[in-house]
């Protein structure tokens, strides 16, 4: 740790030596409840803000993104992997893709439906409501 502070003086054109600790970051508001939301992809997630902002209060925020990997894949199957993670903290938002119609006769389509941290569009994706929003 010692290295580091000594590098941020170094490069701070206006840090003395042995100025003292660095500032700490200051803390998170702890009344604020911040919920991650996983969505499929980058497109998505105008679209689920639109629904998620709604509930959005001095005391709750929702931060809307994909997840995070190292790997390339990204989507519905990695958030059907996700579901064990599932919590009031952290929910997943995914298109349909009729699996609602289907209503369990298959195995995606009860996976899908017996998570309640899962969130689904009724239509078969995103890009219906933004095709025809009024429906």
């Amino acid at each position: 740790m010692r290295k580091i502070t000594d590098k941020l003086r170094r490069i701070n054109p206006f840090a003395r030596k042995n100025d003292g600790p660095l500032p700490r970051p200051l803390p998170g508001d702890p009344s604020l409840r911040v919920v991650k939301v996983f969505v499929e992809g980058y497109e998505d997630v105008a679209f689920w803000r639109g629904v998620f902002d709604r509930f959005t209060n001095p005391y709750l925020r929702f931060e809307i993104s994909v997840p995070s990997r190292e790997d390339l894949p990204k989507g519905k199957k990695v958030l059907l992997g996700m579901i064990p993670q599932a919590s009031d903290e952290l929910l997943l938002c995914v298109d349909s893709d009729f699996d609602y119609l289907f209503h369990n006769s298959t195995e995606q389509s009860r996976e899908l439906l017996s998570c309640d941290r899962m969130f689904h569009t009724y239509a078969y994706a995103t890009e219906n409501y933004l095709c025809y929003a009024p429906s």
